[in-house]
C-alpha cells in the first residue's frame, strides 16, 4: 500500500513540476517549451484542467489560435463547473473573431526542412 501512495505522490510531484516549469517558460515567452510542459502533465492524467487552461492560453500567446480554442472547448468538456469555464468561453469567442481577421498560424511538422 506504501509504494502506492508514494507512486502517486511522485506523479503529483511530477505534475507540478511541468505546470510550475510551463507557467515559468509562458511568462518568459518559451512558448514552444511551454507548450511542451503543459502536454507532459496531460499525458501523465488526462484530466488535469488547469494544465489544459494553461496550455491554451499559451496556444494563444503563440498565434496558434485553432489549437487554443481546441484546448479551451475540451477543458470546458472536462471541468464545466470550474470557475474559469466562463472565461474560457468568452476567449474562444474572442479567439473565433481574430480568426476570422487574421491567417491562423501553422505549426511547422516537416522536419526535413
Amino acid at each position: 500500500m506504501k509504494s502506492e501512495e508514494a507512486k502517486v505522490k511522485k506523479q503529483k510531484m511530477r505534475l507540478e513540476d511541468y505546470l510550475n516549469d510551463g507557467n515559468e517558460l509562458a511568462k518568459n515567452k518559451e512558448y514552444d517549451l511551454a507548450i511542451e510542459k503543459y502536454k507532459e502533465a496531460i499525458s501523465i492524467y488526462p484530466n488535469y484542467s488547469q494544465a489544459r487552461f494553461n496550455l491554451a492560453i499559451v496556444y494563444k500567446k503563440n498565434g496558434q489560435y485553432k489549437e487554443a480554442v481546441d484546448k479551451f472547448n475540451e477543458f470546458i468538456s472536462l471541468d464545466p463547473f470550474n470557475q474559469m469555464a466562463g472565461k474560457a468561453k468568452g476567449i474562444i469567442k474572442e479567439l473565433k473573431e481574430l480568426m476570422k481577421k487574421t491567417p491562423v498560424k501553422e505549426v511547422d511538422t516537416d522536419s526535413d526542412e
